[in-house]
């Protein structure tokens, strides 16, 4: 802490210390400043003064303190008369020399007669004007308390720029927050997710545009349609950059796209792209990365490789293009030829009709039926056993190992079955059963209906279909995690579940599906499966 100073022409006297803080001046009348320089690597007080100091330890460039004086500082005016009685001295000296060589002039002072004089007029002119500077002494107490005040009113003034600063910032990220974050609730609800065609799961962005929707781990997630998706990448990009002009600062936005595959999968492409510098939409956005694939970006030459990719890439953005293409509303007068159209086939009984459609199937195709048949023969109305999945029943060899009893457990391996859970067949009706109790044999009719019988064999799939309308959240994706994504019966054993997800929430269903595919069981999945696994049978709740 400083409690006193004083200045001199050489340097300042800090708390009475008989050593001097080696110092230099530098006193500018036009604008009123004095700058201090301090010498042999001295520090200067910062309590006192806004020190400067461009020391670089990294390229080894070393500088020395040096503060800027103006006359709103309380300690200017001592500053101001130490500078001058510094810069007196040099210029008596100066002036001194020169009187002398106009004395007794040399050969190049002969030639030029004048330089020397006006020199002298100059020192002459700036020494009245030192010296005109009054002496004030040294500073006082009062003088030291000003400096503290003023340094006071100094940090209260930036601390009260910091904070409009930061209010000013924050209200722009609230707006930008509001404003895009209506963009993309309007782009959702003017074109809804189908479930059944491609959409574009926004896994990652910079932008708040997607902060309403978040998954369960906390990551901005955002499953949509393309249309939707399209519309919402050029509204932002325009957002963010409205006259589309570069360079330009961008929102970094990383996107998967699910498209159907064969065999009633879905095969994803996964990208990121820069809201703000994009010049369009997802489906441009993707059709440029084919031709930086195909021709190459300056850094990398394309190869066979690249261009299969490419034309790949090619055919994924031609069917999101399809599906940007609004349907076809029939011209007047064609009303006729859409009378001639094939009635749809009505639903199964027990479906709802008015529930979103699946992700797998719109309706309960004849092969899914068949083999809920082959799952749940009681439930279907056969008096035949079951065809096992792998094909025909072999002859029992001697050395095969002993029927799995219905409830028994044995090990299903697969991704999605890591530790030893309940058979497949025998488990899935159980949880079923937990909240819809199946009609035990003395309840079925005496005359069981025989294989094909299909209006006894619907009704007894809608009861199954009842059944999983009555099971929770958890227990309905635990049917669907016991199917292994792998086996033959997958895609339609997937398929119930899914839709019955879907009917219920259709992007829950739709993370739900992403996690079965990637073998990622829910923690909550997980309990109730080792649950079951255990034996107990009230794991399922009521």
């Amino acid at each position: 802490m400083i409690s006193s100073i004083k200045f001199f022409y050489n340097g300042l006297r800090l708390n009475g210390s008989r050593t001097l803080c080696r110092v230099g001046y530098s006193l500018d009348l036009d604008a009123q400043t004095v700058t201090i320089y301090a010498r042999s690597g001295e520090t200067l007080p910062r309590e006192l003064f806004t020190v400067e100091n461009d020391t670089d330890l990294y390229t080894d460039y070393f500088d020395d303190d040096r503060a800027e004086l103006t006359p709103a500082h309380p300690l200017y005016k001592f500053a101001a008369y130490a500078a001058a009685r510094a810069d007196l001295r040099r210029l008596n000296s100066r002036a001194d020399y020169l009187r002398g060589r106009i004395s007794t002039p040399n050969t190049w002072d002969a030639m030029h007669p004048d330089a020397l004089t006006a020199e002298l007029e100059g020192i002459d002119a700036r020494r009245a004007a030192l010296e005109s500077i009054p002496n004030p002494g040294q500073p006082t107490a009062a003088d030291l308390a000003a400096v503290d005040q003023m340094n006071q009113d100094t940090e209260n003034a930036a601390r009260a720029a910091a904070q409009a600063e930061q209010q000013r910032r924050r209200e722009e990220a609230l707006a930008e927050s509001a404003n895009t974050r209506a963009i993309v609730r309007e782009e959702i609800a003017a074109h809804p997710l189908d479930m059944n065609a491609p959409a574009v799961d926004f896994t990652f962005s910079e932008s708040p545009a997607f902060n309403d929707f978040a998954a369960d781990d906390g990551i901005a997630s955002l499953v949509c349609s393309i249309p939707a998706a399209e519309a919402i990448v050029r509204r932002l990009d325009l957002y963010y950059n409205p006259e589309q002009v570069a360079p330009h600062c961008y929102e970094k936005t990383d996107f998967t796209v699910y498209y159907p595959a064969e065999g009633g999968t879905f095969d994803t492409y996964s990208g990121r792209l820069d809201l703000g510098t994009e010049y369009g939409g997802l489906v441009q956005h993707i059709r440029r990365h084919a031709d930086t694939l195909r021709n190459g970006n300056g850094y990398h030459t394309p190869d066979d490789n690249d261009r299969a990719e490419a034309a790949r890439v090619d055919a994924l953005a031609d069917l999101l293009d399809a599906c940007l293409v609004p349907a076809s509303i029939p011209a007047q007068g064609d009303e006729p030829a859409a009378a001639e159209t094939p009635a749809q086939a009505p639903a199964v009984a027990g479906e709802n009709t008015d529930a979103p459609a699946g992700i797998i199937s719109v309706t309960f195709a004849p092969e899914l039926l068949d083999a809920l048949r082959r799952a749940y023969p009681a439930q279907a109305g056969q008096s035949t056993p079951a065809e096992h999945p792998a094909g025909p029943t072999a002859p029992a060899r001697a050395d095969a190992p002993n029927p799995v009893p219905a409830g028994d457990v044995v090990n299903c391996a697969g991704r999605n079955n890591p530790r030893t859970i309940p058979a497949r067949g025998a488990w899935v009706p159980a949880v079923v059963s937990s909240a819809h109790p199946a009609r035990t044999p003395a309840e079925h009719p005496a005359n069981t209906p025989a294989r094909g019988d299909e209006p006894a064999a619907r009704e007894d799939v809608a009861q199954l279909l009842d059944a999983l309308r009555s099971l929770s959240d958890v227990e309905l994706a635990a049917c669907l995690f016991h199917v292994d994504p792998a086996s033959s019966d997958a895609r339609p054993m997937s398929a119930v579940f899914l839709r019955e997800m879907s009917r219920r929430d259709p992007a829950r269903s739709f993370a739900t599906f992403k996690a079965w595919r990637a073998g990622n069981i829910p923690p909550e999945v997980r309990a109730l499966l080792d649950s079951l696994a255990d034996g107990d049978p009230d794991a399922g709740g009521d």
